[in-house]
Parts: C-alpha cells; sequence; structure tokens
C-alpha cells in the first residue's frame, strides 16, 4: 500500500515540467487579465487583504496565549477563570482579545503581569499600522474600481448622447457600445511605451531589452542570412522593430491600404477576412466574407505581409483582433537602412 502511495505521489511530480516550462503561469496571467471581471478580482484582492489580517491576528493571538500559559500563578487566563477550559474556549478568548487591540472594540480580558502588559503595549503599536494599511488597501481597491466603473458610464453617457442629437443609426450604436463591453472584459496590455521609466534609460541598455524582446522572433524568419551577426540583429531590433498593443475588436489593417512594413503578432486571437473593401458586420446584418482565425503566441509569432519590406504592397483583407494582443511592426525602409550600412568585412 505504501508503495502505490508513494508511486502515486512520484506521479503527480510530472506536473511540475509545467512550471519548468512557464506555461502554465502564462495561462493563469492570460485567464486573469482576459477572461475573469474585475469585480471579481476586487472580491479576491479583499480575501487577500483580510486573509493577511487574520494571519497577523491569529500569530498575535498565539504568542498571546502562550504567554498566558507560561506564568501559572498570575496570568490573564487565570483572571479571566480559563484555566480548566479547553484549548477552543482558551484560542477563541485570545483570538478575541488580539483583534480588539487591531480594531476599535472592546474585550473583557486584560494583561495582568508585566510581561504581559509589554507585550500588550507592543501589541498596540503594531496594531496601529497594521489597521491603517489594512484600511488603506481596501479603501483603494474600492475606490479604484468605482473610478473605473464611473469613467465608463460616463464614456457610455456621452456616447449616447452623441448619437441621439445627431439620429444615427440604432445598429451602429449597439456595434460601438459592443466594442466598448469587449474593452471592460480584456484589459490592455501594457505597451513599452506606455512603461515612462523605459524612456529614460540609457540607450546601451535600451539596446540590450530591444535585443531581449525582439530576437526570439527576428530568429523565427527563413529570409534572414544565418552568417547575420549579434551587431547586426541587435541594430535591427533597436532601430526597424516597433511594438504596439491591440484591443479586443480593434482593426490592425484594413483591405486597400499602402504597407510599408511587416506586422509579426506574438500573443492574442486575430480574424482575417479577405475582401477589397472595409467591412463592418452591424447588428442583425449577414456576413458572407470568409475569415481565419489565428493564435499567435511568443513561441510561435505568425509572420503577415512580409513581402512588404521589399517590394510595394497594398492590403487585401483586414486583420481584426479578437482579444488584446501584442504585435511589432518591422520597418522596411529602417531595415534596408540598417542591413545596408553593415559591412561584412
Amino acid at each position: 500500500y505504501k508503495g502505490v502511495r508513494a508511486f502515486r505521489a512520484l506521479r503527480m511530480l510530472r506536473l511540475l515540467r509545467l512550471f519548468k516550462m512557464g506555461t502554465f503561469f502564462e495561462y493563469l496571467t492570460v485567464i486573469r487579465e482576459r477572461y475573469i471581471p474585475e469585480g471579481f478580482l476586487l472580491l479576491v484582492t479583499l480575501f487577500k487583504i483580510w486573509g493577511a489580517f487574520f494571519l497577523v491576528n491569529h500569530y498575535v493571538a498565539c504568542a498571546w496565549y502562550a504567554l498566558g500559559l507560561a506564568n501559572d500563578a498570575k496570568s490573564w487566563i487565570i483572571a479571566a477563570d480559563l484555566q480548566d477550559a479547553d484549548f477552543g474556549a482558551c484560542y477563541g478568548n485570545s483570538l478575541h482579545w488580539s483583534l480588539t487591540q487591531f480594531t476599535p472594540a472592546t474585550n473583557n480580558i486584560n494583561p495582568t503581569g508585566p510581561e504581559e502588559r509589554t507585550f500588550a503595549i507592543g501589541v498596540i503599536f503594531l496594531a496601529t499600522g497594521c489597521f491603517s494599511s489594512f484600511v488603506g488597501a481596501i479603501t483603494n481597491a474600492v475606490n479604484r474600481v468605482r473610478a473605473n466603473e464611473a469613467k465608463r458610464n460616463e464614456q457610455e453617457s456621452r456616447l449616447r448622447k452623441f448619437f441621439n442629437d445627431r439620429g444615427l443609426s440604432v445598429s451602429l450604436f449597439m456595434v460601438i457600445q459592443n466594442f466598448g463591453k469587449k474593452q471592460k472584459l480584456y484589459r490592455r496590455v501594457i505597451g513599452e511605451d506606455s512603461v515612462e521609466i523605459l524612456r529614460d534609460i540609457p540607450e546601451s541598455l535600451k539596446i540590450v531589452l530591444r535585443e531581449e524582446m525582439y530576437k526570439p522572433t527576428l530568429a523565427s524568419v527563413r529570409w534572414l542570412p544565418e552568417s547575420c551577426d549579434a551587431g547586426v540583429m541587435g541594430k535591427i531590433c533597436m532601430k526597424a522593430f516597433s511594438e504596439h498593443c491591440a484591443d479586443a475588436s480593434q482593426d490592425i489593417f484594413l483591405p486597400g491600404r499602402s504597407c510599408d512594413m511587416a506586422y509579426v503578432f506574438c500573443s492574442g486571437s486575430l480574424t482575417y477576412s479577405r475582401h477589397s473593401v472595409v467591412r463592418v458586420d452591424l447588428v442583425g446584418s449577414a456576413n458572407d466574407v470568409e475569415a481565419q482565425t489565428f493564435n499567435a503566441s511568443r513561441r510561435q509569432p505568425i509572420w503577415v505581409a512580409q513581402p512588404a519590406l521589399w517590394t510595394k504592397w497594398i492590403h487585401r483583407g483586414q486583420m481584426t483582433s479578437n482579444a488584446c494582443c501584442v504585435y511589432s511592426c518591422v520597418d522596411g525602409m529602417l531595415l534596408a537602412l540598417t542591413t545596408n550600412r553593415h559591412d561584412p568585412a
């Protein structure tokens, strides 16, 4: 029987391969950022705060209970007539005393000796900072959600007034409103331009950053010569690449538009529709356009419009993001200038 249990435990260790590859944490991040509502995340945050608050009080209660047991002659346990009580009753009274030190509440348990009074004074100093931090964290979390919700309601009210003042169609309003709802569910990915500290770092450090960001993507193409050294690849990553983020239902490019860059999609789900004119599927309209859906990842990036790096290119279809996605653009002119300046000798 013990051998069977040991064998099952070894089989459970196979799950650790998920942590080695990192895919498990990537999936958790995607689920949290794209599919979990903000209200549920607020509830989880509140549970985490209250859990930390209870954990601190648990340790204080255990120390208070141990201090009462250490003195058999005179202690708070004897003063409260709990010397014959079981562990549950003593721990409950000790936890109650600890909670009253952290919150504006009362209890009938008081320190009786110098050791207990010194401990109680220390707990009061600890509770002064902890309680303020817990209340501040809860207030900030709730206010952040309220502010975001108020901003969205104001935007939706302005949109409704905009359509009412101009007598625009209800079907178009519903499409735009649906786009706004998708933005609520799929939170925007943080781009390089939105991180202020990255704008002020030295250029040498920015080159290293760009290389780590774009080198795996650049290494996946077939048109780059194998003899290309690391210096040229670093210059290409620094000069020719640029990162962009797209929200759900946002158009990446439209048909009939000229293109001078290639697109590299590293995350998210996208839909490509091949047609010659710009189309928007209004509510209740028929969709007779053939569409293909692609799922991109950093391990398997998707390159689109690569011929635009060498020749004149015009888009023949429409690419739309189904959820928040991160993609890079490779400028054909900057790529040509960077590679032409390279001397193989």
